[in-house]
């Protein structure tokens, strides 16, 4: 192999001075060297193989998948078109849930990638396959065996025998990398040059960088809805209406629960991952909190609905995940009840300030191409005081109701922008076999 290697290097650097092609320094590692790799720029095309078997006595495990997956990924964003990657893995075939068959240490098809994926998904990641703009697509492959191999290999020869300008990527797992020892990590090309029909005259990039791929991820409008649980504290003060003078005080709380539904827009910093943008809120609030009397007689308030209007900033840690905090001016419609001898009761709107803070995570599902998150969030509103004077149950009595409380929403919001495509390759991409327990 060595010999092959170090003739083939010869054979590229002279054919290079005579058919205006890159020079080049093929390389050869093993496991663990692949951040030693550069793919090189200039080529006619670009070919690859991947090949990943099992021998007798050991099974496969979806990190074997992982690493052909990944570096596939890496070699579709790099500029290999995916007709000129050979695959071979395992068996050749897939499981009717539409994951990569595994193989047991029988040789006999295991649980898919997708199974172990379900039993143990930190210990066995299986993303989604997809093309260089993030649309879903299935990566064909044959079985892992000598025979295809062979083919793949006299396939290239072909091409070789007819240009020197080409270039040739050939990886193989080593049957089994469940000790996460084979660490790759493939450097996309620099540059792609425009062909000219005299030669090379400019460059280009060969992976685009998008600025715009995770702007997407929390920007643009949104709809949502919560449910929710509270806990409120009501301080109730009794005035002689004729003097003003405070005759009573009484502090109480309650807890209660609730419903609603929220919209907003986000707006992301150029160059930054800090978000932020205006939202509001509206919720039904079953939360009564009354101070009671003996002879079943009492006074309290009861809400009708919440609603909240502020800003939301904070930063998007991921393209996944985002922090914020908020502030809000509130509005709490409310009866006021003062029941003594008779009922009597008030209905008012009575404004406050509300401050908190949340955490939405992107999951992964989708309505109809637009992304749906999940969102955790904490609020403390303070309302103003409310009056109801000289109610007709307590004619001679002015009362005050102050309300504050805590609140704790858990809810789904649906994206307007679709969902952005994956993140293009960075300048070092590793991928990792994970250790199986």
């Amino acid at each position: 192999m060595t010999d092959g290697l170090e003739g083939g290097k010869t054979r590229i650097n002279r054919d290079a001075a005579n058919k205006h092609a890159e020079a080049a320094n093929p390389t050869s590692v093993t496991a663990g060297g692949g951040a030693n790799i550069r793919l090189g720029r200039g080529a006619t095309s670009y070919h690859a193989i991947l090949f990943s078997g099992a021998t007798a006595n050991q099974e496969q495990t979806c990190a074997d998948w992982y690493d052909v997956s990944k570096t596939w990924d890496l070699l579709v964003q790099s500029g290999y078109d995916p007709k000129d990657i050979k695959v071979m893995f395992g068996n050749g075939k897939r499981a009717d849930d539409g994951s990569p068959s595994l193989l047991g240490k029988d040789q006999k098809p295991a649980p898919s990638v997708k199974q172990m994926n379900e039993k143990s998904p930190l210990q066995c990641p299986y993303d989604k396959e997809t093309d260089k703009d993030g649309k879903p697509t299935t990566i064909k492959y044959d079985e892992a065996s000598y025979a295809k191999l062979k083919e793949a290999l006299e396939a290239l020869k072909k091409i070789s025998d007819g240009s020197a300008t080409e270039q040739y990527f050939i990886w193989s797992g080593s049957h089994n990398t469940r000790s996460a020892s084979n660490l790759i990590s493939l450097a996309p090309p620099p540059e792609r040059p425009n062909r000219t029909p005299t030669g090379y005259v400019s460059t280009v990039p060969a992976v685009p960088v998008s600025t715009t791929t995770e702007q997407v991820s929390w920007t643009g409008g949104y709809l949502g809805a919560q449910l929710f649980g509270s806990y409120g504290m009501l301080d109730t003060s009794e005035f002689f209406a004729a003097t003003d003078v405070r005759t009573n005080q009484f502090e109480d709380s309650g807890s209660g629960g609730g419903a609603g539904i929220n919209a907003g827009y986000n707006w992301r910093l150029a160059g930054s991952n800090v978000v932020v943008g205006p939202f509001a809120s509206f919720d039904y609030l079953n939360q009564a909190i009354n101070h009671g009397f003996p002879g079943g007689t009492f006074l309290g308030t009861t809400p009708r609905w919440v609603a909240n209007a502020g800003v939301k900033a904070g930063i998007a840690t991921s393209p996944n995940l985002y922090l914020y905090g908020l502030a809000a001016a509130a509005f709490l419609n409310q009866d006021l009840d003062v029941n003594f001898a008779t009922a009597a009761s008030s209905n008012v709107t009575t404004p406050g300030v509300t401050v908190g803070a949340g955490a939405e995570f992107r999951s992964s599902w989708q309505l109809a191409g637009h992304p749906i998150s999940l969102f955790a969030q904490y609020q403390h509103t303070w309302w103003d005081t409310a009056h109801f004077d000289r109610p007709a149950s307590s004619p001679a009595f002015n009362y005050g109701f102050r309300r504050e409380g805590d609140t704790v929403k858990l809810g789904v919001n649906l994206y307007f922008n679709p969902a952005p495509p994956p993140r293009p390759a960075l300048p070092s991409y590793p991928v990792k076999a994970l250790a199986q327990k």
